[in-house]
Order: C-alpha cells, then sequence, then structure tokens
C-alpha cells in the first residue's frame, strides 16, 4: 500500500476540520478488499476553541494511531487517514474486524492512553468514506499546493517577512 501522506484544514459547516489522508492509496483503493469502512472515534480532552486538541494531547493520540494502524494491517485492512474536528478525532479505515478484535482495541485504547472510542461500521464498496470525507476537493488540492511552497520557503530559511511579487496563473 501507498505511504503519501498530506494534511490540510477544511472548513465544513461552519466548522475546522484538519484531515490527514493517504493520497496514493486514491491509485490502489478500488483494488482494496474489505468494503467494510471502520470509524474509530473518540473525544479529545481539551479541545481548543475551534475544536482541536491541545500540543500536550498529541503524544497521546499519536499513541493511538501508532497502535491503530498495525491493528488493522495484521487483518488485512488498510488505514486510509483521520479527520479532527468539533473535538472529535475520528480515524477511518477499510477492514473486516471482528467485533471481538474490536472491543479487544478498544479496551486497549481505554486502558493505556485512557479514551473511549466509539466504533461505526458500514458497508461502503464505493469507499465513499475515503473519496467524500478524506480527499480533497480542488479548492483543498490548492491549498495543499500553496502549504506545501510556504513550508519549502521556511525549509529553506525564509521567515516569510519579506515582500515578493506573485503571478496567478
Amino acid at each position: 500500500m501507498s505511504d503519501d501522506w498530506e494534511s490540510y484544514p477544511r472548513n465544513r459547516d461552519v466548522s475546522l476540520t484538519w484531515i490527514s489522508f493517504d493520497r496514493g492509496l486514491a491509485a490502489e483503493i478500488a483494488l482494496v478488499v474489505p468494503t467494510t469502512c471502520v470509524r474509530l472515534s473518540l473525544h479529545v480532552r481539551s479541545p481548543s476553541p475551534n475544536g482541536m486538541p491541545a500540543k500536550a494531547e498529541f503524544d497521546a493520540l499519536n499513541r493511538i494511531e501508532d497502535m491503530l494502524v498495525p491493528f488493522v494491517e495484521e487483518r488485512g485492512g488498510i488505514y486510509a487517514g483521520r479527520m479532527t474536528a468539533r473535538g472529535v478525532r475520528t480515524f477511518l479505515c477499510y477492514a473486516e474486524l471482528p467485533e471481538r478484535d474490536i472491543r479487544a482495541f478498544c479496551d486497549s485504547v481505554s486502558r493505556d492512553p485512557g479514551y473511549a472510542l466509539a466504533v461505526d461500521r458500514e458497508h461502503d464498496p464505493t469507499r465513499r468514506g475515503y473519496w467524500d470525507e478524506l480527499f480533497p476537493t480542488e479548492d483543498d488540492d490548492s491549498l495543499i499546493q500553496d502549504m506545501k511552497v510556504f513550508e519549502a520557503l521556511r525549509s529553506s530559511g525564509d521567515d516569510g517577512t519579506r515582500p515578493r511579487r506573485i503571478d496567478h496563473w
């Protein structure tokens, strides 16, 4: 499977959503055998006013994701991405996961990082979860490219304070 991850913000229903997804999966997702979209959601502990987790919480959320990816992949599934909005982080994957396995995973997450996971499963043979919830629109793609330019400038030592001419084409 792919490992071409990108992140971007999207305004949905007047709230900010941060999305991180595997773009390279777009070329392969039709070949993915599991047709069940599994969403595991949790409430962040101290969301900011715009619903995002505090920096202090990132380590715990990353640990959960680091536990989830091998859990899904060892069972023949794929992890497609995550969304964070309104104080809720949702992990999206495609997998055929037995109920007992999901329960065991949720129990381990509630013990170690201390979060309660809600699970939603739906039959999704056309992969609408990936295309509608994670994959960027044309406007989102433009923002992603702009963010890459800003990051390249920052990486080259540009602090962004010097005015420059911008040609749009």
